[in-house]
């Protein structure tokens, strides 16, 4: 599974990185993102919502939060 590192990266780079690579996905693809951005989360559930992706779980590790 791909993992999406977007830790410590300013916005919009962490929209931008997840996007480039959802236009290479296939559906049913899955990908997990990395992010310790606290601004990121809202953003990223917008993103979701707009592209039609689903989460599956988010989990902390450390400082960062994983999203499945």
């Amino acid at each position: 599974m791909t993992v999406i590192d977007c830790r410590d990266l300013p916005c919009p780079q962490p929209i931008i990185k997840i996007r480039m690579h959802t236009n290479l996905c296939m559906i049913g693809d899955q990908f997990q993102v990395l992010s310790n951005t606290p601004d990121f989360l809202r953003e990223f559930q917008l993103f979701c919502r707009l592209a039609d992706l689903t989460v599956q779980s988010s989990t902390l590790e450390g400082s960062a939060l994983r999203w499945t």
